[in-house]
């Protein structure tokens, strides 16, 4: 199932998913498919989460947004 639809994206298609686990499955299973022909560019897949704190802080660092307090795990669970 999944390489049909890993198929469909191309080199520089980003792929989010909702957690960390199945990034990593995703890229394991890239992977293993293209091993055979030695050379592969790495999927770019990341969590939700993980990309939108990336995109944050890089926008922060070019001063494209105002600085803001993240929220930690424990503090989104708590409101």
């Amino acid at each position: 199932m999944h390489d049909s639809i890993l198929a469909q994206f191309s080199e520089n298609s980003l792929i989010l998913t909702a957690n960390r686990r199945l990034s990593r499955h995703l890229i394991a299973k890239h992977d293993r498919s293209h091993r055979a022909s030695g050379v592969w560019q790495t999927l770019n897949c990341l969590p939700l989460q993980s990309w939108l704190t990336d995109s944050y802080l890089q926008a922060l660092a070019a001063g494209d947004t105002p600085a803001l307090t993240l929220l930690s795990a424990e503090q989104e669970q708590y409101i």
